[in-house]
């Protein structure tokens, strides 16, 4: 695993078409999220009467909502159909799906934005379970970490410009015009690139489908778990999955109480953990040299503790002073420690999930691999949305962000030593 297999995958059809039509996804989603939560705090419709407070909560639990809904469905017929062939309808549904943002955007209508969202969460449903299956197919097992991290490091770049220029586009005076001709113009390039993926065959083409999604849920997070080798691995994705919702949730709430900052800084401190996230995704699969990449993981773990625990520490003895422009508050050296350490357990969080989607991926049996990895993105979905709970039950009782990052560190240290545990007991030729 090297710099040079990274480079060569981005030259080859088996990968590089995926790449393109997923970054231009994500590009999307998040440029459509941005958009929607500015027009609803700038005041340009009106959702039932909810305040921009209830319906931010409101629009995350909607596209959460349609994956629970959907997922369990989706990976039966991940597992069941031709994956690339998946892959590219949803991508081509996605064309329709933008078309009715557009419209949502062009009359500030509420409803059919919020709608819209539930269609999307119920796209990427169907799509991420083909996705993710389909790479053990097209990637070589040596080849899975430096893929995960190209994706991943894309993926984070894709977050932060979608979600950027939906920030930015749309007050503007054509702004909902733009944005909306935007995203259907990238969905169309989507599609376009998507349908250049080379053919992933069915794993299991005699498998019925279950459409009662109530029981296949519950079957579909039994049958991952309890597959050989593969429990840690999701569980540890899981754990990214739940610290990065946090702290999406936790970060306005610091920098306007404790840092005295407003939405400047806090928009600054959004670039500075992507930017963290994408460096350590892809410093893991450029420098990582082992087909697992473990200790990476165990790097990854170790750095969360350390940077979470320090910002745990400041956050606790903030004196908070006078608001001062950004600018200002990133140019003052007393502040730069608390930055440094936003960054860097940013890149080790990256740095962290790497190897433990790579090891899941190549774990997962062929003949159940989509439904396995769909019950992972419920088990991620799950965490972050337990995440966000615990810091509405953290907040209620009187506790800060200090101590929700106290809980990160041990939390992390805690995923490490099992890690080395299992690494250092494990046979030889057994999952670890």
């Amino acid at each position: 695993m090297s710099a040079k297999t990274a480079i060569t995958l981005l030259g080859q059809r088996r990968f590089l078409p995926l790449l393109i039509g997923t970054t231009l996804g994500a590009f999307n989603d998040n440029m459509f999220k941005m958009a929607l939560v500015i027009a609803a705090t700038e005041g340009m419709f009106n959702f039932a009467g909810m305040s921009t407070a209830e319906l931010a909560p409101m629009a995350a639990n909607t596209f959460t909502a349609a994956i629970f809904l959907f997922s369990a469905i989706a990976g039966q017929v991940g597992d069941r159909y031709d994956r690339s062939m998946i892959l590219k309808r949803t991508k081509f549904l996605e064309i329709t799906l933008m078309i009715l943002a557009a419209t949502g955007f062009m009359t500030m209508n509420g409803y059919l934005l919020l709608f819209t969202l539930f269609l999307m969460g119920m796209q990427s449903a169907f799509f991420s379970p083909a996705k993710v299956a389909s790479m053990p197919h097209y990637l070589k097992d040596e080849e899975l970490v430096a893929g995960n991290a190209v994706m991943g490091g894309f993926l984070f770049m894709a977050i932060l410009v979608g979600g950027a220029l939906g920030t930015l586009l749309i007050p503007g005076d054509n702004g909902r015009y733009i944005i909306g001709a935007s995203l259907i113009i990238v969905a169309i390039c989507g599609w376009l690139t998507m349908r250049l993926t080379p053919p992933s065959p069915a794993a299991s083409k005699e498998s019925s489908i279950n459409w009662n999604f109530i029981a296949e849920t519950f079957k579909i997070l039994g049958l991952a778990l309890r597959t050989p080798g593969m429990a840690r691995p999701l569980l540890a994705t899981a754990w990214f999955w739940a610290i990065a919702a946090g702290i999406v949730v936790l970060l306005h709430g610091m920098v306007t109480s404790i840092l005295g900052q407003d939405e400047s800084l806090t928009a600054a401190m959004q670039v500075l953990f992507t930017l963290g996230a994408a460096t350590g995704s892809m410093a893991c699969g450029i420098f990582s040299k082992g087909k697992e990449a473990s200790a990476f993981s165990i790097a990854g773990a170790l750095g969360i503790t350390v940077f979470t625990g320090d910002l745990a520490w400041q956050l606790a003895h903030w004196q908070t002073g006078p608001l001062l422009e950004i600018s200002a508050f990133i140019q003052d050296p007393s502040h730069w420690r608390l930055l440094a350490d936003f960054f860097f357990a940013a890149m080790f969080a990256g740095m962290f999930v790497v190897p433990q989607q790579a090891l899941a991926q190549k774990r997962a049996p062929e003949a159940i691999r989509a439904r396995v990895l769909a019950g992972g993105l419920l088990i991620n979905a799950a965490a972050a949305t337990s995440a966000q709970a615990l810091l509405m039950m953290n907040a209620s009782i009187g506790g800060g962000p200090a101590h929700v990052f106290g809980f990160v560190a041990i939390g992390s240290l805690i995923v490490a030593g099992i890690i080395i545990r299992r690494i250092t007991s494990a046979p030889a030729d057994s999952p670890s």
